[in-house]
């Protein structure tokens, strides 16, 4: 014979069903109480609960007949660093005649640990609350006690408190806390000032044991109608906490709290409430879940702040992703149950939004919702219509492509027949808006691209740049120097970079500093920040005559620890570039390279103990000058780049930008916005990140920072905030190239001969077969009238060889095969080019 108890807590997307249960033993007098597990999973296409594990172990046995399941939850276990099922047990002494409770928590295997053992003379009811330690706290008689399994006793807060909430405060380190109420002495009762029955709120730290001032989330004059209440978020700026709190009253009010000051108010339908729970719905928001004493229940929209939805009969209430999709719903057990293997015949799975799976039996949910349901559907559909915005967006823009490249094609097949049949073809200035050059233009055009770069800057003459000007920063053990330049298009960018020279004296050769050089184009019309569209930079670049101007930034890096003397030291910049007729020239070589000197930088041990040179960008203030800019580039010069690609398949995406901006504390950079700094306490150093999100389950994300420890530190942040449907994956290389100009040129090397060999290979097997074909049509000894036939007959063939050179016919699965290599390459020149852009 057995009988025992039930209890369900959720974990890990499922339900554990917890039961303890006394069993008689043949032979023995006394019986014995052993704890089973049993793990549930819901199915959707059954719209039930079965169970993952046919065998049921014990996970622990006692000794004792009346042990029972007193209270189970989830909480994190800091030893292990995981969160962990948690049971507490009870079993009455009589020799002691008190309650003996003990803590156990589940580990991988399947069996129980004991964590917490302690007495209490009393037993604990339903105000029980396990936390992260574990920790079980407790109220009884208005004194709040707690047992930990870092403390040897039960120990109790000093102050007398009338709880409001127990629970975790989530900051960046979570801590534990107790808010209530203070009871005024009977000398502030007797005051005119002071209503009776109310205190002044005050919060404890269990942690430490600190005393707060609890207005700071709940103001004091709530004190003696407030009787549930939940942290939904607390940060701390400047030393000040900022939380925003919701709160159960004895009014039937839901009152939302923002740093101690109500803000909104939201009228209740039931009595009594016992606690509150959060569910996010993700797109759709949070709601605000109330538990009432009698089995009562309601759901409140954050945003709205109104009821959505109330139920009765409810037994139990459970929050997690019960369905797999990636987002929370709540799961309300009701208390229609028989005492037999199967303990949810009466359930319902909703999140609101759409998703619902119910028992049989419906008759628990209270028909009548409030009126705000219409506008609860009216924002789903507000989603759904922003959703289809977008994807008619991007229709729009791949018919706005495609329209550019049909009227591309049309025009070159037009200048194709003009050229075959002998007419000259005109281009009307509409017609070239847009189009590149692929030739060289007339000589005089050169000539003067040559004298308008004769005035520049440059010492050398016919220079073809303008240094504008050169700046230096010196960053934890490196020194980067920058130098900002305007050039015209004879110069590419992959064929420019600087390098250092250290200047000794007059009479000393100067010595070279190992260097890593990148090149950066920016637009000419606007400032340091914006990158130039890819459009525009295709026009400018095609612009007649091939003189329009161009801006640079180049920056290089070197090591600043051998550079620091007493009495400083002072670099030359130089400027290495190859022209544009020896960068495409098949006998250039070495000697094509030119170098010029553009200007100097001073270095002393003095200047970086005083932080002369350090990036004012890392610091708490930001303007918008130049220094910000320069600051900007020289920490992603430095720094070691990954770009990471986020997608959510099934689902739209979760908003990563303000992931970034709350949970990783960061800030747009002024000069910038499209970069985030972070400066968040739990990562070593800080970072820059550039959030692009191109549709809405997909977008790229750009990480800048010092080593890869912190980018695994900030990795596995976002693997804990992302749902468990999105996929992450590198974005072309994972870290910086040493020579991007080089990469970027042997992948458009590589997808030229990967061309030329395919399209050779295809058209001259072809040529192969109809010269066969053509010999052996031929012969010897024919007569006159065989003669003309032959004639005849080599004419058709010379006609058909003539249409077959404009148009010759290939094999189409050597033809896919070969589209195919092209793509390939086409798609690692892309990947390179990205990085030469970074």
């Amino acid at each position: 014979m057995m009988h025992g108890h039930q209890r369900l807590i959720a974990f890990n997307n499922d339900l554990l069903l917890f039961t303890s249960r006394e069993l008689k033993q043949e032979g023995k007098r006394k019986s014995q109480t052993e704890l089973v597990c049993r793990r549930l999973s819901f199915v959707k296409d059954t719209n039930r609960f079965i169970t993952r594990d046919a065998a049921l172990p014990a996970v622990f046995e006692s000794v004792s007949p009346s042990a029972a399941v007193a209270f189970c939850s989830a909480a994190l276990d800091v030893r292990r660093r995981i969160v962990v099922p948690c049971v507490l047990l009870k079993q009455w002494e009589r020799r002691l005649s008190s309650f003996q409770y003990t803590l156990l928590t589940l580990t991988g295997s399947g069996k129980a640990e004991v964590r917490v053992k302690f007495t209490s003379p009393y037993e604990l009811r339903d105000d029980v609350t396990i936390l992260q330690g574990p920790t079980v706290v407790w109220s009884h008689k208005n004194v709040v006690h707690y047992a930990s399994s870092l403390a040897d006793e039960v120990r109790c807060i000093p102050e007398l408190l009338s709880v409001h909430y127990v629970g975790e405060l989530p900051l960046a380190e979570s801590k534990l806390i107790v808010l209530g109420s203070q009871r005024p002495t009977k000398e502030e009762q007797g005051g005119q000032s002071d209503v009776a029955g109310e205190g002044k709120m005050l919060g404890y730290f269990i942690d430490c044991g600190k005393v707060f001032d609890g207005t700071r989330i709940l103001p004091s004059a709530y004190s003696s109608v407030v009787r549930c209440a939940l942290v939904v978020s607390a940060e701390e700026v400047n030393n000040n906490l900022k939380t925003a709190v919701v709160a159960a009253t004895s009014k039937k009010q839901l009152v939302l709290f923002e740093n101690g000051v109500p803000t909104e108010i939201c009228q209740l339908p039931h009595e009594e409430p016992e606690s509150i729970e959060m569910v996010n719905t993700g797109n759709s928001g949070l709601v605000f879940v109330v538990l009432f004493k009698h089995g009562d229940v309601c759901a409140v929209w954050k945003d709205t702040f109104q009821v959505a939805a109330s139920w009765t009969g409810v037994r139990s209430l459970h929050v997690d992703d019960f369905v797999g999709c990636g987002t929370d719903q709540m799961l309300l057990v009701f208390r229609d149950q028989s005492p037999d293997d199967c303990p949810l015949k009466e359930f319902l799975i909703t999140d609101l939004c759409g998703i619902t799976f119910s028992s049989e039996n419906e008759n628990h949910v209270v028909s009548g919702a409030c009126d705000s349901a219409g506008e609860d559907f009216h924002l789903t559909i507000q989603a759904l219509e922003s959703r289809l915005q977008s994807g008619l967006t991007m229709l729009h823009d791949l018919q706005t492509d495609a329209e550019l490249k049909e009227r591309v094609l049309l025009q070159s097949t037009k200048a194709l027949e003009d050229m075959v049949s002998g007419r000259e073809h005109f281009v009307s200035k509409t017609e070239q808006e847009g189009l590149v050059s692929l030739l060289d233009e007339e000589e005089e055009e050169e000539e003067e691209q040559v004298e308008d770069a004769s005035d520049e800057k440059m010492g050398s003459g016919g220079a073809p740049f303008h240094v504008e000007k050169v700046w230096q920063r010196v960053v934890e053990d490196h020194l980067i120097v920058g130098v900002l330049l305007t050039a015209d298009n004879t110069i590419p960018v992959a064929n420019v970079s600087l390098s250092l020279l250290t200047e000794e004296g007059l009479a000393a050769t100067p010595a070279v500093i190992q260097t890593r050089s990148t090149a950066l184009r920016i637009p000419v019309a606007q400032s340091l920040s914006q990158p130039e569209p890819e459009v525009k930079r295709k026009r400018t670049d095609g612009a007649a005559g091939g003189n329009a101007a161009l801006r640079l930034l180049l920056t290089a890096v070197t090591e600043v620890t051998p550079l620091l003397t007493p009495r400083g030291v002072k670099c030359l910049v130089m400027l290495h570039y190859v022209p544009k007729e020896a960068s495409y020239g098949s006998s250039a070589g070495p000697a094509a390279s030119r170098l010029l000197q553009c200007g100097r930088v001073s270095l002393s041990i003095q200047d970086v103990a005083q932080g002369l040179f350090q990036p004012r960008l890392l610091k708490s203030s930001q303007d918008l000058t130049d220094e910000c800019r320069e600051d900007l580039f020289s920490l992603l010069a430095l720094w070691n780049s990954w770009c990471l690609q986020i997608s959510s398949p099934e689902h739209t995406l979760c908003d990563v930008g303000g992931w970034l901006r709350q949970a990783m504390k960061c800030d747009a950079v002024e000069v910038d916005p499209q970069y985030l700094l972070s400066r968040a306490a739990g990562l070593p150093a800080a970072m820059l990140f550039c959030w692009k999100q191109s549709t809405p389950f997909k977008g790229v994300l750009d990480i800048h920072c010092r080593d890869r420890f912190t980018f695994l530190l900030f990795l596995h942040s976002l693997c804990g905030f992302l749902p468990a449907s999105c996929q992450v994956q590198p974005f072309g290389k994972g870290e910086r190239s040493a020579n991007p100009g080089l990469d970027l040129s042997h992948s458009l090397e590589t997808e030229l001969v990967v061309l030329r060999e395919g399209l050779s290979s295809l058209l001259s097997d072809d040529a192969e077969g109809r010269a066969t074909g053509e010999d052996r049509g031929r012969g010897g000894g024919l007569t006159a009238s065989e003669e003309l036939e032959r004639c005849r007959a080599e004419w058709e063939r010379e006609r058909e060889r003539s249409k077959r050179r404009l148009s010759p016919p290939v094999e189409m699965e050597r033809y896919h095969q070969l589209i195919q290599a092209v793509l390939q390459t086409q798609l690692q020149v892309d990947v390179a080019a990205m990085h030469q852009c970074h």
